[in-house]
């Protein structure tokens, strides 16, 4: 999958969970976590270089 339709994905999630807090579906304290954790999966998901932890050679 491109990293385009991960974005994409992504963002969609995001605004899904927005509407969902908005409309009172969800907690508002749950979306604002979600919203704070979305952005940070999605840029280490969309980043492509995989833990730095391994190409150190720090973990076995």
């Amino acid at each position: 999958m491109k990293n385009t339709t991960k974005a994409i994905c992504w963002a969609s999630a995001m605004l899904v969970i927005a509407a969902m807090s908005a409309f009172g579906w969800i907690a508002e304290d749950v979306s604002t976590t979600l919203l704070i954790v979305f952005p940070i999966l999605a840029v280490t998901t969309l980043s492509n270089r995989g833990c730095s932890l391994v190409r150190r050679g720090e973990m076995r």
